[in-house]
């Protein structure tokens, strides 16, 4: 993880890509980071709906594919040398498991 790069957070925490062998948890891009999310959730949607919510942060809600229906919402964050220790040792609590 490096500073400039993309997480994504779930209410679970921080989000595994599931298509990477190596259980990638950050992204050289938002793009990426949220291409991630609705391959995983089969994203319904046209276009994602992402809504910014301040610099550097945003929130993914993915449409289910099964109700139609906006569900769950994903924070999508750009990892800065403010936050890089937290989203570190949300790292680390996922190599505990």
């Amino acid at each position: 993880m490096k500073v400039g790069e993309w997480v994504a957070i779930s209410e679970a925490g921080l989000w595994v890509d599931i298509f990477d062998d190596n259980g990638r948890v950050s992204f050289p891009t938002k793009t990426e980071a949220i291409d991630s999310i609705a391959s995983a959730k089969l994203d319904a949607a046209k276009k994602p709906n992402v809504r910014r919510i301040s610099q550097g942060k945003y929130i993914y809600r993915p449409k289910d594919c099964d109700t139609g229906y906006y569900g769950e919402e994903y924070a999508v964050e750009r990892v800065t040398e403010k936050n890089i220790e937290n989203f570190e040792s949300l790292a680390a609590e996922l190599d505990d498991e």
